[in-house]
């Protein structure tokens, strides 16, 4: 077998280990706080139902298979998490009758449930029992049991575990997104809460989220980013929504400030589209990102200072603002920029002078008078270096 180490890596890898670890992404500053409720809603739109379940029925929906029960596929890396250890302690804490906390889900009209809160112990569920790919290991009290799986214990122990009470609280169709966003954002308590970008993939399913992989997944966005941005909590696919936000609403039209009620109308707008309009988002999203490639290079979506040794991550509003307007140019506008893109890159530089340009990039980024700075100002610039 050759020595994988030594394998020629993709162009959008190179020089890689200059870049900013961790999410690939800035922190942005102002709109990460929970979403406050600013308008009443009605009651009797909010409906969550409480309904007692057994560990049994749980896995029955698993069993069927056919969406009975949303495990969030796209969510593997994060079922992982939990070691083998900590999974065997859920079971040993059935065994022992300590009750397990309360899970949380969504359903749709067809009553497939999607999980917001009880992932990593479902999941645990399903490989113990279902799959019987979970070994016992760790355990604190049930030594004896070591090495064993679901089908070497007894009969009355798998009745234990399967007769097991929980209580499973039901988001219930019909509840508005907005609130069904901030409920994901206040109970899910996992050891790892999910991103804002996970409750809109967890809510929003359909060619939106379908739509949002493809394109994080592509190669132009790969090679435009330079394969820098973690995917693990959606950061990504966070990118590729904000490009869609505004491309199909003008940012001259936002005007909410509430950026994640905008991202998540986007994802509704998105998922009921024609396989035109789709198409249409697609080619302008890889239009953008051949461009930023083109064009700004390894600079692409950064803060950019001159001559740098390291580079900064990629910023999510610069990813909105260049994109937007790179998707946009005519084919002689697009060439004629890339000729003179040493001189955008100066221009940029010194643009990163401008302390309320910067603010606008950085803090409160969902602000309408933000949004709307930032978008203007980079298309003046690109302008000015169209016509210089």
């Amino acid at each position: 077998m050759k020595n994988q180490e030594n394998a020629p890596q993709p162009d959008y890898l190179e020089d890689l280990n200059s870049d900013h670890r961790g999410s690939g992404i800035e922190v942005e500053l102002g709109i990460e706080a929970p979403a406050e409720i600013r308008e009443p809603f009605d009651p009797e739109k909010i409906d969550v139902k409480t309904k007692p379940m057994t560990v049994d029925l749980i896995m029955a929906r698993v069993r069927e298979g056919d969406g009975e029960i949303d495990l969030m596929p796209d969510f593997q890396r994060r079922a992982g998490i939990w070691d083998e250890t900590r999974k065997s302690r859920l079971i040993e804490s059935l065994l022992l009758r300590i009750p397990l906390p309360v899970f949380y889900v969504a359903a749709d009209q067809n009553d497939r449930w999607s999980v917001v809160d009880g992932l990593q112990r479902i999941t645990t569920l399903k490989e113990f029992i279902h799959d019987e790919v979970l070994a016992l290991q760790g355990l604190e009290f049930l030594h004896d049991l070591k090495g064993k799986r679901f089908s070497d214990l007894s009969r009355q122990m798998q009745r234990r575990i399967q007769e097991t009470e929980i209580t499973v609280h039901i988001i219930q169709p019909g509840t508005p997104s907005a609130v069904m966003f901030n409920i994901f954002k206040r109970i899910n308590t996992g050891g790892l809460p999910l991103s804002a970008q996970e409750i809109r993939h967890a809510i929003k399913q359909g060619p939106s989220t379908r739509l949002l992989k493809q394109l994080a997944d592509s190669r132009p966005f790969k090679e435009a980013t330079r394969g820098s941005i973690n995917d693990e909590r959606m950061a990504d696919r966070e990118c590729v929504l904000r490009f869609c936000a505004f491309y199909l609403t003008s940012p001259q039209q936002y005007t909410s400030g509430d950026l994640d009620a905008f991202l998540l109308q986007t994802m509704d707008r998105i998922n009921f589209a024609s396989s035109t309009e789709i198409e249409d988002l697609s080619q302008a999203f890889d239009r953008a990102m051949n461009r930023a490639k083109a064009i700004l290079g390894k600079f692409a979506f950064r803060k950019y200072y001159g001559i740098q040794f390291r580079l900064s991550p990629i910023n999510k509003a610069l990813f909105e603002s260049w994109s937007i307007h790179l998707a946009n140019l005519s084919t002689e506008e697009a060439t004629a920029l890339e000729a003179n893109k040493d001189g955008l890159l100066l221009q940029f530089a010194d643009l990163m002078t401008n302390y309320r340009f910067i603010d606008s990039i950085s803090t409160s980024t969902g602000t309408s008078a933000n949004v709307k700075l930032r978008f203007n100002t980079i298309g003046e610039l690109i302008q000015g270096a169209l016509h210089a």
